[in-house]
């Protein structure tokens, strides 16, 4: 069984408070500013006291200077290093594999990462938002430690179904405190070698660190599945819903991975096919209130139903199959409901059976 740790990775911490500090005083059309109550004390804070010029600057660098080829996400990976040099020459191959075009940068955004979070760090050193986000971390790591035996148990029954505990026998899970600055994503999985973090922005949701753990063995998985293999590629792009290709783009291992996951989680976990009498399921508004709270707080579903002229919940329920087939419709998360179901019942005669060779052949010809 992989080693599961709850711990505060600062790094990331500071990052991500500075995201907030940041679009808050110099917003940009994307991503979003999370309204729980310490991230509405935070903006008023940095509303007040203005946001350290180091950190201002390193932003401005990656976000202009570079057009937004440095992402949230990218960013992160380099503050994960924050006071652990031993993670340096994983965030090396990371960045050389998967933003290119930075490897020639990289030891300038390094050392302005670690530099401008070390001056971040000192301007709000002996704050009261400081003693604020110290107390609630404190408190979410003993909430997220009360959580871990059914974590554990989880996890478990998801190796057991794939056979994929060699894959993380030596893998060290780091699992951060709740993230209360969430700008862009709900979750993410860092990989420094066999150490692995997972960070997530909300308190409780199990499903979301699951999710990001089974990422560890299934997005390797699905790489090596479609190296060179552009008809497959072609497929998972054409098969997929309009609403994953929104949240993840036009790239093929992205959704493929993410659908295989999802449809696991959500899907075939709880026997529930992806399909419109579900969907009606799971959007079964009772009141007009209650749809437009929902309206108001998921803004990807939002934008879905302004594209489709829906306001209220009446033209919701009229325009229901209209969106599901627009928007929710997925032949792939069909076809992968179906490969959980034989993939279980094949291994009811070979318990030894390896989900990557069945899903090889499975998926090969679709």
């Amino acid at each position: 069984m992989a080693k599961i740790i709850i711990k505060n990775e600062e790094g990331s911490q500071l990052m991500y408070l500075a995201f907030l500090a940041y679009f808050t005083l110099y917003p940009k059309p994307w991503g979003r500013i999370d309204q729980n109550p310490l991230a509405k004390k935070a903006q008023m804070y940095f509303l007040r006291n203005g946001l350290d010029q180091e950190i201002k600057n390193f932003l401005d660098f990656c976000f202009l200077d570079f057009q937004n080829y440095i992402g949230e996400s990218t960013i992160t990976y380099f503050s994960l290093a924050y006071h652990n040099p031993q993670r340096k020459l994983s965030l090396f191959k990371f960045i050389k594999k998967n933003k290119p075009k930075i490897a020639p940068f990289f030891n300038q955004i390094y050392n302005a990462c670690l530099k401008s979070l070390d001056s971040f760090k000192k301007s709000i050193e002996n704050s009261s938002l400081q003693k604020q986000i110290q107390k609630a971390t404190q408190k979410d790591i003993l909430n997220k430690k009360s959580l871990l035996p059914d974590l554990k148990k989880v996890i478990k029954e998801d190796l057991e179904f794939f056979n994929a505990e060699e894959k993380v026998k030596e893998t060290v899970f780091i699992i951060t405190p709740t993230n209360f600055f969430p700008y862009q994503f709900d979750a993410g999985s860092y990989f420094f070698g066999k150490e692995i973090i997972i960070i997530s922005s909300e308190p409780n949701n199990l499903n979301l660190i699951e999710h990001e753990f089974l990422h560890t063995f299934i997005t390797p998985i699905v790489e090596k599945l479609l190296a060179k293999n552009f008809n497959l590629q072609k497929n998972v792009i054409n098969l997929t819903s309009q609403k994953r290709k929104e949240t993840y783009g036009n790239i093929a291992s992205h959704l493929l991975s993410e659908e295989l996951i999802y449809t696991y989680i959500n899907n075939f976990k709880i026997k529930q096919t992806p399909s419109y009498d579900n969907f009606l399921k799971n959007y079964s508004f009772k009141s007009e209130r209650e749809f437009q709270e929902f309206l108001k707080e998921h803004s990807g579903f939002q934008k879905r139903c302004q594209k489709l002229k829906i306001n209220n919940l009446h033209s919701f329920q009229k325009k229901s199959k209209l969106f599901f087939d627009t928007y929710e419709k997925n032949i792939l998360s069909e076809i992968i409901y179906q490969l959980y179901n034989h993939f279980q019942n094949k291994k009811e005669n070979n318990l030894d059976l390896k989900f990557e060779r069945f899903l090889f052949k499975y998926l090969k010809n679709i």
